[in-house]
């Protein structure tokens, strides 16, 4: 009867779950939306309780359509944190309806950053949230470690020289007089200069220096691999070089690869189409300080695409010359399958990196950008150089980046120099 009695009470608060529809959007190599459907089922005979829309858009959809992102809004969980749902007819249905093919992005991708764990658990130390600004995120967590950790040692110093001040008290109190009262007056003295000092630091600190006091989050730019692609690409154009390169950069052919890449940084604005020439740059048509990019570059620097300044890069440390855009230098260059920080894995091989030796991409190798290509330079020590679209005005276009880092976003391939 007890048995029964449980079962039936089991089967009473068994969690009922029911079957949702879910909603799936597609997207093409382009990134341009393909199709809203209720997938459950998906017209596919005997299905199982539930067709992801990762095999709604990889296996329903027309054979033209190559790469697919996708979104499952009827689970529990939201593959590739899509946070924005956006519906739309394929182009085919809209072409069927009289309609214009539907020209809608995909939605955008919110990041989640994980606090981290202290392997010692200090009751006073809590770790905000990240939150990103304009393309930069900000970080309070080293200041926050700092704050909770002052506030647990004065908490602990405060309760160590209490019981300082109690032994001395008893001490004082039982001793007969003489030395033992001499010293417990000087414990308790001591005890109490301490707790003074302790609870009185952020006081000595503000006198001498207010800005001691705060501790400043830090604030760290972020990078979209796909805007950052998007923002960049290049130009077939021959390496122009008919100026001369900005004062600090170093052009004598030295074959200090690292050395001459690196002095671009902070003197290039980056143009598409730019490939060491003056202005216009006829690819260009974005705006930069109000004017178009392709007519402007500011004195004291010089504008650059991708290629453009591996190619000016090249030629200033004495390498080989690089001529044309990413189509031309990657066209029967080898895909890399992985790296290291000094090696690549290719179909010719495993190869060992040199500085200035070329990785990248060209146009149809990337499948979140097909039109785009852009190349990076190895400067050694695991690092390489480009320069990109991030940087139009400001003098910012030349960075470093990890190799490892580039290999893990985009499909490169090496051109050995």
């Amino acid at each position: 009867m007890k048995m029964k009695f449980l079962i039936i009470l089991f089967l009473f608060f068994l969690p009922v779950t029911s079957l949702k529809a879910q909603v799936c959007t597609c997207y093409n190599a382009a990134g341009v939306c393909q199709t809203d459907k209720t997938t459950t089922g998906a017209g596919i005979d005997d299905p199982p309780d539930s067709v992801s829309c990762d095999d709604y858009c990889t296996s329903q959809l027309r054979d033209d359509f190559s790469y697919y992102k996708f979104s499952d809004y009827g689970g529990e969980d939201i593959p590739n944190e899509v946070s924005t749902q956006i519906s739309c007819e394929t182009n085919a249905e809209a072409a069927a309806a009289g309609a214009a093919p539907s020209t809608q992005t995909a939605p955008t991708v919110k990041r989640e950053y994980v606090a981290p764990v202290l392997s010692v658990n200090i009751p006073t130390v809590s770790f905000s949230k990240i939150f990103e600004d304009n393309g930069y995120i900000e970080v309070n967590w080293l200041s926050e470690y700092i704050t909770g950790l002052y506030k647990y040692l004065l908490t602990i110093s405060g309760i160590f020289a209490v019981f300082l001040l109690m032994v001395g008290g008893l001490q004082y109190v039982v001793s007969p007089g003489g030395s033992g009262q001499a010293s417990a007056k000087k414990r308790m003295t001591n005890a109490l200069t301490g707790m003074v000092l302790l609870f009185c630091v952020y006081m000595i600190l503000y006198i001498v220096n207010p800005k001691l006091t705060v501790f400043e989050g830090l604030s760290i730019q972020t990078i979209d691999p796909v805007l950052y692609i998007q923002n960049s690409g290049d130009s077939n154009e021959a390496l122009a070089g008919s100026i001369t390169p900005p004062s600090g950069v170093q052009c004598t052919g030295s074959g200090d690869v690292a050395a001459v890449a690196k002095s671009f940084i902070g003197k290039v604005n980056y143009r598409y189409g730019g490939k060491g020439g003056l202005p216009p740059y006829d690819a260009d048509t974005k705006t930069c300080d109000g004017k178009p990019c392709k007519d402007f570059c500011p004195e004291g620097t010089i504008c650059l695409d991708c290629s453009g300044f591996v190619s000016y890069a090249s030629k200033c440390a004495g390498l080989p010359a690089v001529s044309g855009g990413t189509s031309t230098i990657f066209a029967t260059a080898p895909k890399i399958s992985s790296c290291t920080d000094t090696t690549a894995v290719t179909s010719n091989g495993t190869v060992t990196l040199s500085p200035g030796d070329l990785v990248g991409f060209k146009s149809g190798d990337y499948a979140e950008s097909p039109s785009f290509g852009h190349i990076f330079m190895y400067i050694g020590n695991g690092e390489v150089i480009d320069s990109s679209g991030s940087g139009r005005t400001g003098n910012r276009a030349v960075s470093t980046h990890k190799l490892t880092w580039a290999c893990s976003k985009y499909p490169l391939r090496l051109v050995d120099r």
